[in-house]
């Protein structure tokens, strides 16, 4: 039998049971698929957990990340949060690596990558590590980045056997680069992309919208994310005043939750717009693919950038996108052939974009044809996603069965 032991400081699903971000829990399932048995060590909770071949060995570590939030004395507590789990987990990943020899050891994100590599050594087993992006590219400019972000560069810094950073625009391959990480033990890779485009009729639609209270003429801008700083989802609430009185019709609709959404409740309520702005929270991954079925214009405004699946899968569905020039956004985003492009420096123009667009369906129709042309044609599946890792995880390993 196959066995892999996965450490992480994630949780399988970022805004709760089967909500939010899907890369990890489709990371389980790949394996899963290939059959492989999986221990799972983390610090979080495990909702939506339901792939019989993971056994997962958590201590949810609620009251640390909570005192982690207070202004100023937050970062003892994150520090106390993050030695706590390399405690935890060195001493559970002894005992599973002693019972149940694993074939590779598989640190998912930055905090798992310690232990990993000293089980490792321990025990003479190739590790894998793995990121869902960085944050680090703007911030490795100021001054003592390396000890304000000590565990980001502990963690990207290391030398793990296969290193595999999600192309999600925030160049992570530059800072591995930067860290001076062998770029032959790098794997560069885009996210899988499961979005299987339906061709809804104008009825299908309709009935789909009524459900959704969201009537038959109403323009829909959407917007998908976790509701944190970073992605500031601001700021098209803010050009939403300017929209509506070109377009009264038009509606946003942000699907997502998180620790923000009070201000952005707030601003709507500020602003007046109430009418106009539609909060659905979290939702099943699969309803999301229900609300791009839907909108009209699809947005994504992050700061480091926005080749988020989100993104990746709104051109798999053919919707017309409009988004940053940021980050690594250019390379997978083309103005006015796939998408429409704003540069960080001219926000002011955002209203009238959405406003031209709104106006034209013709031009809407065209990128949003060219963006899912572009999906078909350069985008993975997410099995085809996980068969490439796999492959590669299997020659380092020799392919050994340790059962």
């Amino acid at each position: 039998m196959k066995r892999i032991l996965m450490l992480t400081g994630l949780h399988v699903w970022s805004l709760g049971s089967k909500k939010g971000a899907s890369s990890f829990y489709q990371t389980l399932k790949g394996y899963s698929d290939h059959g492989y048995e999986v221990d799972l060590i983390t610090c979080n909770r495990m909702d939506g957990l339901d792939i019989r071949e993971v056994s997962d060995h958590h201590w949810n570590q609620k009251t640390l990340r909570k005192l982690g939030h207070i202004p100023k004395i937050g970062y003892i507590f994150r520090f106390l949060m993050w030695f706590a789990f390399q405690v935890y987990a060195v001493c559970v990943g002894l005992r599973l690596a002693r019972r149940r020899r694993p074939t590779v050891l598989y640190a998912y994100e930055i905090a798992g990558v310690p232990v990993a590599l000293l089980l490792g050594k321990l025990f003479g087993l190739p590790v894998v590590s793995r990121f869902q992006g960085t944050i680090m590219k703007p911030l490795m400019t100021s001054v003592g980045w390396r000890l304000r972000y000590w565990d980001h560069w502990l963690g990207l810094r290391a030398r793990a056997n296969l290193v595999i950073m999600a192309n999600d625009g925030t160049q992570g391959d530059l800072v591995l680069d930067a860290l001076g990480v062998p770029r032959n033990t790098v794997r560069f890779w885009l996210n899988g992309v499961d979005v299987h485009p339906v061709q809804r009729s104008l009825q299908e639609l309709a009935v789909l919208r009524q459900r959704l209270g969201i009537s038959s003429d109403t323009l829909v801008l959407l917007a998908v994310s976790r509701l944190v700083a970073w992605k500031r989802v601001e700021r098209i609430i803010f050009a939403l005043p300017e929209v509506i009185r070109d377009v009264p019709e038009a509606r946003l609709v942000i699907v997502g939750d998180g620790e923000a959404r009070v201000g952005y409740e707030r601003l709507v309520r500020k602003l007046n717009i109430g009418d106009h702005v539609l909060f659905t929270g979290a939702v099943p991954q699969s309803d999301v693919a229900e609300y791009m079925a839907i909108a009209d214009i699809f947005v994504s405004l992050y700061d480091l950038s926005n080749v988020g699946n989100p993104l990746l899968e709104s051109m798999a569905l053919g919707k017309c996108i409009v988004t940053l020039n940021n980050g690594g956004t250019g390379s997978i985003v083309t103005h006015d052939a796939n998408g429409v492009l704003i540069e960080p420096d001219a926000l002011d123009r955002l209203p009238a974009t959405v406003v031209a667009l709104l106006l034209d369906s013709g031009r809407r129709l065209r990128l949003g044809r060219a963006a899912q042309e572009y999906a078909r044609n350069s985008f993975w599946n997410w099995a085809d996603r996980m068969n490439r890792e796999i492959a590669e995880v299997e020659r380092l390993s020799g392919g050994l069965d340790n059962g």
